[in-house]
């Protein structure tokens, strides 16, 4: 499973085939193009494929098309409905302030320390500990697999679908990540390999304080994905990985949608 972390397919993976000069175009226009140029929006998450693929989650009360639009931090505040705390401005209650997310940037390591926003934080280890508590938080552990979780649409938040790239947003790694969330904060989905045609359930949760998200595959408690939950209602989202407390990568989210 580590495995397929570090590889490329190269320019042209098998979900988006690009554009010669592909690293010279601005970020927005890779973008765009990876987006407009998708050509899984009718074959991903339908009655379909879920037939094809038993053991993905399966959450039959989200309709297909939700998965390919782009939430908003304040439609995603409003109908997590206090989960995130709101602040007071003028005596109305607002969206709390994001969190961005960016790592080599605000979430940075350095002498087996990690520092964000250019403060000491944890060590290396103990950033490590807290994400892997997130991703195996009780409550999570408690509904994954097999268990009931409450299937309502109006409980559950479609975040969207995501093309994996590498770090540098210019290498389509051939890796589709799909994600929604609960009111209570646990984050579910699934991830695909292209090539393969593999799929691995997803199993995580968000912190709501730090707006932190983390999450694991049911196969590997291990290894854990994290990434900025406001940089998931965006078109781009970085992501860290982790193979454990002393080795890590990073991969780039280009969001998918069809609006």
């Amino acid at each position: 499973m580590h495995d397929i972390w570090k590889r490329g397919y190269g320019p042209g993976g098998p979900s988006v085939v690009v554009v010669p000069q592909w690293k010279y175009q601005p970020p927005t226009t890779r973008i765009t193009y990876v987006q407009n140029n998708f050509g899984g929006y009718n074959r991903y998450w339908t009655s379909d494929w879920y037939g094809r693929h038993p053991g993905a989650w399966n959450p039959v009360w989200i309709r297909h098309n939700h998965w390919w639009h782009r939430p908003t931090w304040d439609r995603t505040w409003t109908w997590f409905g206090g989960f995130f705390a709101g602040v007071v401005v003028n005596n109305v209650l607002a969206p709390p302030p994001y969190n961005p997310y960016y790592y080599g940037t605000n979430i940075v390591y350095k002498n087996n320390y990690v520092y964000v926003n250019d403060v000491e934080y944890v060590t290396v280890k103990e950033y490590y500990n807290q994400a892997w508590d997130l991703a195996n938080s009780p409550d999570i552990v408690l509904e994954a697999p097999n268990v009931a979780i409450t299937e309502s649409e109006d409980d559950w938040l479609a975040i969207g679908t995501f093309a994996v790239f590498e770090e540098d947003g210019e290498t389509d790694t051939g890796l589709l990540i799909q994600l929604a969330a609960n009111k209570a904060g646990i984050m579910r989905g699934n991830l695909v390999d292209e090539a393969s045609n593999e799929v691995w359930q997803i199993f995580g949760a968000v912190e709501p304080n730090t707006q932190r998200v983390a999450f694991r595959l049911a196969e590997d408690d291990e290894m854990i994905f994290e990434c900025g939950f406001w940089n998931l209602t965006q078109d781009t989202a970085p992501l860290l990985i982790h193979f454990g407390a002393e080795d890590h990568t990073s991969r780039t989210l280009i969001r998918l949608v069809n609006e």
